[in-house]
């Protein structure tokens, strides 16, 4: 298991309630989760579980709910490291990944306005939209090993292309939007699935 956590050393938290290898994420799936927050009820929030990012919608039961699965605003520290490796992996002079961007930049700020301004979360958010605007300068990382192979392999450009052709029918089409926004949900679950797997195999071999 520490063979598996170092090697990927971008994600280095911990937490009681979670074991750290279920905090790590694929990169393209988190950008597009937030990429769909901007379709969200107002005051929605994230988890990060099972290598997966959730919404948590608001209500009188979701501070309950959060609190029950043990979600906290240490959560949000999670996306930091898939974020700054999209766009190490994903460079914004692709025209399809500029698209993505922009529309994980409109969904970050729905998720900053569900915090208090005077917030740390806010400001980590605020960071994160940063990072998005290509303002943080980060050095990439040359190790390989088989979970950074894992999910740079992940997505094709063919379906990350698909994605992006959904993003544009959602953000176009108010008729139908919900039944496009399913089926990009359904399309990154799918990724998440096999990346909890892989996960989860490769924790049985330490």
């Amino acid at each position: 298991m520490n063979d598996l956590l170092t090697s990927y050393s971008l994600y280095s938290l911990y937490s009681e309630t979670k074991s750290e290898k279920n905090l790590i994420l694929d990169p393209m799936s988190c950008l597009i989760r937030l990429c769909l927050l901007q379709y969200k009820d107002k005051g929605t929030k994230l988890s990060v579980e099972q290598n997966r990012v959730s919404y948590q919608e608001p209500g009188l039961s979701q501070p309950m709910f959060r609190s029950l699965r043990g979600d906290c605003r240490e959560d949000l520290h999670n996306l930091c490291n898939p974020l700054l490796q999209c766009i190490e992996w994903y460079p914004k002079e692709n025209a399809v990944h500029e698209y993505l961007y922009g529309e994980c930049r409109k969904g970050l700020m729905v998720l900053k306005n569900a915090y208090s301004t005077e917030s740390t979360i806010h400001h980590t958010i605020t960071h994160y939209i940063s990072i998005i605007d290509g303002e943080v300068v980060t050095e990439k990382k040359s190790e390989e090993n088989p979970l950074i192979t894992h999910l740079q392999s992940l997505w094709s450009m063919a379906e990350i292309r698909v994605v992006h052709d959904l993003l544009r029918i959602i953000n176009e089409n108010t008729v139908d939007r919900e039944s496009y926004i399913r089926s990009v949900c359904e399309i990154v679950s799918q990724k998440e699935y096999h990346t909890h797997e892989y996960i989860e195999n490769m924790s049985t071999k330490y």
